[in-house]
């Protein structure tokens, strides 16, 4: 089994940091009776006394509880991984053109579902008194199936939309103009969203 877990870091200047401690539950699978780990650890950088532009390698280290001929457990480390501090400035940036590529998503999600629903306004304009042919029945299917890719496209827009104000609002990224850019957005979302509910075709058994 894992004894403890812990996250071992130093700075690019190559000094050492202590190791800090990480809660971790342990997971058996069973079809190979291999034991893993999940760990959370809100690791806080800034007590390092790093500045912008520092890069900071890290790993996990994971100590099992059977001893070995030292007396100990055997370690086990991850791979090493860098993280580079980057500036407000910098944070501020990179948020916005996430938050400016989530809207640029809306305004083509509202194109695809125009056109989806132009689709749907030709198929009912047809002559009712038409037998369902297999033609218009696959045409109807793919409008369909292209409205669900359409509605599942607008949830993960929504969450990334609800996550990039979450770390705008923990990292303190706000001014006078951050609010609105942020509702446009989201009226773009709820705009489209609005669209791709509206039913224009009861659609035959298909």
């Amino acid at each position: 089994g894992i004894a403890d877990v812990a996250l071992e870091s130093r700075l690019a200047t190559g000094e050492d940091q202590p190791a800090a401690p990480i809660a971790f539950e342990t997971t058996t699978r069973a079809a190979r009776a291999k034991i893993g780990a999940y760990v959370a650890h809100d690791w806080d950088v800034g007590a390092l006394g790093v500045q912008p532009g520092d890069v900071i390698q890290f790993s996990i280290a994971a100590t099992d509880n059977f001893p070995g001929e030292e007396g100990h457990g055997q370690i086990g480390r991850s791979p090493a991984l860098q993280l580079r501090v980057i500036s407000d400035a910098e944070y501020e940036r990179r948020v916005r053109e996430q938050l400016h590529a989530v809207e640029r998503q809306i305004r083509q999600t509202q194109l695809d579902q125009e056109d989806v629903l132009q689709a749907l306004e030709r198929l009912s304009a047809e002559d009712a008194s038409k037998d369902w042919t297999p033609q218009r029945k696959e045409q109807l299917a793919a409008a369909v199936s292209r409205e669900s890719r359409l509605a599942r496209n607008l949830k993960d827009l929504a969450r990334r939309l609800k996550t990039l104000s979450a770390q705008m609002q923990a990292n303190g990224v706000e001014d006078r103009d951050w609010p609105a850019e942020v509702r446009q957005v989201g009226d773009g979302l709820a705009k489209a969203g609005h669209r791709g509910l509206r039913q224009l075709l009861v659609s035959p058994d298909i």
